[in-house]
């Protein structure tokens, strides 16, 4: 991490620097110090919101507050945020899942409904697609209870 790190601070507008802050929180989250991913990815929007290396950092960002620290609260709005900063981004249905899963556990069920009909509109991935229709059948019997 510190030669990541040297990048940075010694070739901040090289195209290599721009995609160190993601790795350095990568790295940072395969040793379960989600403190510092979570900086890490926060620090690579700040340095370098390009839509590639950004993108793909406020997702992860995303991920390890759902996956990881169960911080649904957190995930939503970092995936709204996903959705406002990136509206064509590359994980738009994924986000979109995503969104659908966190209002569930939050017990938001209207809103992860709309989530999960939005994601389903989007997809156009056959396993994906069933994945989608059985969190929608866990969503529509959770809203039956």
């Amino acid at each position: 991490m510190a030669y990541y790190k040297k990048i940075i601070e010694k070739h901040p507008k090289s195209t290599y620097a721009k995609r160190m802050p993601y790795k350095i929180a990568c790295l940072y989250k395969r040793q379960k110090n989600y403190e510092q991913a979570e900086y890490w990815y926060m620090k690579q929007r700040e340095l370098y919101g390009c839509p590639d290396y950004g993108s793909s950092a406020t997702y992860s960002l995303a991920m390890l507050y759902k996956n990881n620290l169960n911080d649904y609260v957190k995930a939503v709005e970092v995936l709204e945020n996903y959705k406002k900063w990136y509206p064509s981004g590359s994980r738009k249905e994924s986000v979109l899942y995503q969104l659908a899963v966190c209002y569930e556990k939050l017990g938001k069920k209207e809103e992860a409904l709309a989530f999960i009909n939005d994601a389903l509109e989007n997809c156009s991935d056959v396993i994906c697609v069933e994945g989608y229709n059985e969190l929608l059948d866990k969503i529509q019997a959770g809203a039956k209870q």
